[in-house]
Parts: C-alpha cells; structure tokens; sequence
C-alpha cells in the first residue's frame, strides 16, 4: 500500500506539473506572437540568439454551410457550376478553399449570396522552435 499511495502522490505532483508548465508555455507562445509580427494568412521565421530559429504560424478555417452553397447550386447563380463559368460548389459537394480564397481577391457578380455560407475563423497561432 506504501508503493501506491507514492505512486499516487507521484502522479498528483506530475499533473501539477504539467499544468504549470502548459500554463508557462502558453504565456511564451502569446508574447512570442505578440512579439513576431505576420499576416494574418502565413509564416514569419526570425533569429533568436546565436542557436535558434522561432518560426510563427497564422491561418484562417473556413466552415461553409454546405446546404446552404448546395441551394446556391440548385438555383443556378452566374458563379455556381456551370460548365464556362467559375465552380464554388463542385458536384461532388467539396468545398474548394482555394477558388474561394480566389475569387475573394476579385469577387465575381452574385458572391455576396456565398459569403453568407462561410464562416471565418482566425486560427490560434502556432509557434515552433528550432536548434540550428
């Protein structure tokens, strides 16, 4: 019985531990994106000291409302899978994140109606260290 209550009290101390260090780690990762500035949409890698590389990643998620491009589809706007013009909403019911990221740069007639479907989310910032 000795064993396992040390064992638990091991354990116990472990878990508070960890908790403490994620808690640290999420402090650094915030100030280190606060610190390296990026877009909103990519990568920034900076020095830091003479033996590490920290790298910053920021994204956007799309969720598209799938029923809601699909009825787009079925009512036949300009800019919805015709066999000339532009596919937001292929057949095979698949988003296309990038002719969407595409077609925000120089919006087609009617796109507002798909932009309602989309919901944007920035995604949290991911930090990577590297010894060199």
């Amino acid at each position: 019985m000795e064993e396992l209550e040390r064992l638990a009290v091991e354990l116990s101390n472990a878990k508070v531990a960890e908790a403490k260090a994620k808690e640290t780690r999420i402090e650094c990762e915030t100030e280190i994106c606060k610190l390296v500035e990026t877009e909103d949409v990519g990568s920034k890698t900076v020095q830091a000291g003479e033996r590490m590389k920290i790298t910053v990643k920021r994204g956007i998620s799309y969720k598209p409302d799938m029923e809601a491009l699909l009825e787009l589809r079925d009512i036949k706007l300009p800019i919805i899978s015709t066999p000339e013009e532009t596919v937001v909403v292929p057949a095979h019911d698949d988003f296309d994140k990038k002719l969407y990221e595409k077609m925000l740069k120089d919006p087609p007639m009617g796109f507002a109606k798909v932009l309602d479907c989309i919901t944007v989310n920035m995604l949290k910032p991911s930090v990577t260290i590297k010894l060199v």
